[in-house]
């Protein structure tokens, strides 16, 4: 995205010296004919070599940049001109962009006033996500030469990545000032123009296209600038040119990816993601310049996710993980993994990887509802939904925006309510979410949360003698939390996280007996305070081998319930009642610290100690893992866990190289270990089979029974679980996934001594169908079969049972109109539950959203 420029050496005669500028003028303006026929005219030398080496690259000519930097090293091996060539070949062909860094900080030792070296060295460290490095050294070069234009140029560039406009602006005028048709100063100011929703960024990017026709930069942001402009078939063609121009820059198919889903073309999305991937790892870039989205995650995940190919999206996305890619952790938050039975433990998702994101990433608290920003530019969308059940009517307010104030700021605004009846049951639920966002610069950024939950509910059953029995629950949860991330320096962080929940809740019931003598009437009033607080401080860093992540969580809960009782006589008004008042201050903490190991391109371990303190006693644990890729298209991983506090909403990694433990219900004391292994390879280019096993040794669980006093809480049990997964991508927008997972789970003790765990058959099947059209339809279709389980009576099971369900949904071209159809059991077929709780059939959903 920057411009380099080949060293300016001490030339043995005047007439090189003309003609070597001549020559690097000729390769700014993309005329690389011209450079070889003036490099041809200057007597050899290592400056004109490693300018030859430089050419060489340009003209994808890698055997002779390699040859040419062998003469070098063999005719000046400690040279400057050497280094950096030697630099050339590992950031270009290599994709060792750590070597070329440590190559070019030699040379830079060796000349510390050349500017070129100071600018190649800025691009390296800027590649590597080193923002603050790339600017000390593009600056120290300025205070050579202040007015190098190609120094000036890619200085601007790294603030427009950084969001400081202004700065870049002044910059950009400065170069236009000193050359109105200076391609590097139109380039500044048309991308700045694109950052600002200014119109005159499309005309200003064509006169930086015309100044230099040859820079794939320049087309790239000249096609961005006309899709906002509502050019789209320019636009493309700008793409295409910048493919020609560039095949090596990840960036243009990760544009392509976004386009493509932009546009429903789930198989033109995966093509690219899949190129943009092999070329992010092939040249170890991070493809930061696209900014991340929390709605989608990472490119190649989200592209096979859009045709529900979910094994798919797992693999690429553990494959590609990155722990300082907010991204990668948007991921976490939205892949499937392992799952038993139907409303059965899983490993899916991770609510607080979108906390983890956002703490790299404020900026990322909002996104587009429409067409994707290739670049952050200031933007308001709403969108509007309604949806309709056999029983209930819900709706929804989203609204999604971005600003400079001056500071750049991200936000988002969520209502949403439901109101349902059923029978004698009134439910309404209201919610609300704020999140918010800015950055400072390359340094860090905040964000804040605010959020709150409110639900009601009421059943009344006659009993006769105008009698009324009464049920009702009004439970309000309010939520706020700020944090954020400040860059101590390249690729470290320090992560901050504080928050806070309040929940009230009151639940009151009125019910009757009748005796000989007496009609009884009991009303029984419980309120419920609960306010919990959370405190996480974190340190990630990463150096050249692998990643270290270190921090320190506290939470504590404190609940305070008072319950009365009223007993009243109803033949002679008399009343007995009884109070109780319970506290309970619950306090726990953690101490964590990892490393992830890159070992090789094939071995990669991962190890995690962890250390609880859960009501006075401390527990210790941790994670040690090992993924290793036996041949390609092949990736083999095995984890062992052992966590003292489950149950706990941790900001600490939760993944061990993409293993996760099944989640389950525990109380406050509960405690895990587990040992998993996990076998995915990839069979062609759209066949992926997946086979894991995990053995899970589990303490202190809880389950709801729907009996608000009693709950069921097996003190150990243990569980095996084995799963065969498989996706196929059909073509045409279409993929099929499918997966075969057999449990056999034991309780511990107790009355339900060797019975299974709630919701966890001895075998679960499901096959599905998922589809994306151009048109704009798309939706799934799953059948999902599930053996005999857990009934919550001794000695009984809940029989097996075959269910069908179905999405379909349809957008308009131009996406302001959403429309869906969802039919959960198709074929009504009775799915019991345990605990003789009423068995679940038919659900019917309608869904439309409009946006502006």
């Amino acid at each position: 995205s920057k411009a380099g420029a080949p060293l300016r050496p001490p030339p043995a005669t005047a007439a090189d010296a003309d003609a070597l500028g001549a020559a690097i003028i000729a390769g700014m303006s993309g005329d690389l004919d011209r450079v070889q026929t003036l490099l041809g005219t200057i007597a050899g030398s290592p400056a004109v070599t490693e300018a030859a080496v430089t050419l060489a690259i340009l003209r994808d000519d890698a055997a002779l940049a390699r040859s040419l930097t062998r003469e070098l090293e063999q005719s000046a091996p400690e040279s400057a001109y050497t280094l950096a060539a030697q630099a050339n070949i590992a950031a270009s062909l290599d994709g060792d962009p750590v070597t070329a860094r440590r190559l070019l900080k030699r040379a830079v030792e060796i000349v510390p006033d050349s500017t070129s070296l100071l600018n190649e060295l800025a691009l390296v460290e800027d590649e590597l996500d080193h923002p603050l490095e790339a600017e000390a050294a593009l600056r120290r070069a300025l205070e050579i030469e202040p007015d190098n234009p190609v120094v000036l140029g890619n200085l601007a560039v790294l603030l427009l990545d950084l969001e400081r406009i202004a700065e870049a602006k002044a910059i950009g005028e400065k170069l236009l000032a000193a050359d109105p048709g200076s391609y590097l100063a139109l380039r500044v100011l048309g991308r700045a123009a694109l950052q600002e929703n200014d119109p005159a960024a499309q005309q200003i990017l064509l006169r930086a296209l015309a100044a230099q026709p040859a820079a794939a930069e320049s087309s790239i942001l000249l096609g961005a600038a006309s899709q906002v402009a509502g050019d789209t078939t320019r636009g493309q063609q700008e793409f295409d040119a910048a493919a020609r121009l560039d095949p090596n820059d990840p960036i243009i198919p990760i544009i392509a990816y976004i386009n493509a889903l932009d546009a429903n073309q789930a198989d033109e999305a995966i093509v690219a993601a899949r190129r943009a991937a092999d070329l992010l790892n092939r040249y170890n870039r991070t493809g930061a310049r696209i900014a991340a989205d929390r709605s989608s995650g990472t490119p190649l995940a989200d592209a096979y996710g859009s045709i529900g190919l979910s094994g798919w999206a797992r693999y690429s996305a553990d494959r590609g993980f990155d722990p300082l890619s907010a991204g990668s952790l948007f991921a976490e938050g939205q892949l499937s993994r392992l799952s038993v039975g139907r409303a059965g433990p899983n490993s899916d998702g991770f609510e607080n990887a979108y906390i983890n994101g956002l703490r790299l990433d404020p900026l990322s608290a909002s996104y587009r509802l429409r067409y994707t920003d290739l670049f952050r530019r200031p933007f308001t969308d709403v969108e509007i939904g309604v949806s309709s059940g056999e029983n209930d009517l819900s709706g929804y307010l989203s609204l999604h925006g971005f600003s400079r104030l001056p500071l750049p700021v991200a936000y988002s605004l969520q209502f949403s309510g439901v109101n349902s009846r059923e029978s004698a049951t009134i439910d309404t639920l209201r919610n609300s979410l704020l999140i918010a966002g800015t950055q400072f610069g390359a340094r860090g950024g905040v964000f804040a949360v605010l959020g709150e939950d409110h639900q009601e509910v009421s059943n009344t059953q006659p009993v006769g003698l105008g009698l009324t029995a009464l049920e009702s629950s009004d439970d309000r949860a309010r939520t706020g939390g700020l944090g954020g991330s400040f860059r101590l320096s390249e690729r470290s962080f320090l992560m901050l996280f504080a928050g806070r929940t309040r929940r009230d809740t009151r639940e009151f019931s009125r019910s009757f007996a009748v005796l000989d003598t007496a009609l009884l009437q009991f009303d029984f009033d419980a309120q419920t305070e609960t306010q919990t607080d959370q405190i996480s401080l974190g340190w990630q860093t990463e150096d050249e081998t692998g990643f270290w992540t270190a921090g320190l969580e506290y939470f504590d809960e404190l609940q305070t319930s008072n319950t009365r009782v009223d007993v009243t006589n109803l033949f002679n008004g008399e009343t007995a009642t009884a109070f109780d008042r319970l506290v309970l201050d619950s306090t726990s903490k953690r101490v964590f610290a990892g490393r992830r190991q890159y070992v090789n391109p094939s071995l990669t371990l991962e190890g995690l100690l962890t250390a609880d303190r859960v009501e006075g006693e401390v527990r210790a644990g941790g994670r040690a893992g090992v993924a290793w890729t036996p041949a390609k298209g092949q990736w083999l991983r095995a984890a062992a866990v052992v966590d003292g506090n489950p149950g706990a909403v941790t900001l600490a990694p939760v993944t061990i190289l993409g293993l996760v433990p099944l989640r389950f219900p525990y109380q406050n004391d509960g405690e895990l270990s587990a040992v998993a292994l996990r076998y995915d390879r990839e069979i062609g280019s759209r066949a992926l089979i997946g086979v894991e096993v995990q053995h899970l040794d589990l303490r202190n669980l809880t389950y709801d029974t729907g009996d608000p006093i009693n709950s069921f809480n097996p003190d150990r049990a243990k569980a095996t679980v084995a799963t065969l997964q498989g996706d196929y991508w059909l073509g045409n927008g279409v993929g099929l996934t499918g997966a075969l997972t057999h449990s056999d789970s034991r309780i511990e003790g107790g009355v339900f001594d060797n019975s299974p765990l709630p919701e966890m058959p001895d075998w679960t099947a499901h096959l599905g169908v998922g589809w994306l059209k151009p048109s704009g339809f798309g939706g799934n279709l799953r059948a999902v079969w599930t053996s005999k389980r857990f009934s919550g009576v001794p000695g009984q099971s809940l029989p097996s049972v075959l269910t069908f369900d179905a999405v379909l949904t349809w957008e308009s071209r131009d996406k302001r109109i959403a429309a869906g159809l969802e039919v959960l059991n198709l074929l009504d077929r009775p799915v019991a539950l345990p605990w003789q709780m009423a068995a679940s059939g038919r659900e019917l959903r309608a869904n439309l959203a409009v946006r502006f």
